[in-house]
């Protein structure tokens, strides 16, 4: 009986060890600038593709657990013109609720930004509408 209880302890030894290493190397491999510019094109696309308008993005960085910057971040309105323009975004998330497949963003820092909000009349939506 010591020899099962022994070799069980193993095995979830190594199954413990193996999600920690491969979270640290997710972490780890997220600071290399390819990985990061690789999250950046997916991300851009996505948006691109969920929004039908013209976006861009320098640059991001990703600091888990918690920070994500994006550098020089450009989104059209439906018209082609300037939604918001953002040197410099940073998202504080929690991590947490990010596992649980729900995104909860605890801070936004804005510099350096554009921002063209309109609305024709009281009545109707806001040009940002279609993102929501």
């Amino acid at each position: 009986m010591n020899r099962y209880l022994r070799k069980s302890l193993k095995i979830l030894l190594w199954i413990i060890g193996s999600i920690i290493f491969l979270v640290v190397a997710i972490a780890v491999s997220l600071n290399i600038p390819a990985v990061q510019n690789f999250v950046k094109d997916k991300a851009i696309n996505y948006l691109k593709n969920k929004t039908h308008t013209k976006v861009s993005l320098e640059s991001i960085k990703i600091a888990l657990p918690k920070d994500v910057v994006l550098n020089k971040f450009f989104i059209a309105d439906l018209k082609g013109d300037t939604l918001l323009y953002a040197g410099k975004l940073s998202v504080d998330i929690s991590l947490f609720k990010l596992l649980q497949n729900t995104v909860e963003i605890n801070n936004i820092d804005l510099k350096h930004v554009r921002a063209n909000v309109t609305r024709v009349s009281p009545d109707t939506t806001f040009n940002f509408s279609f993102i929501i």
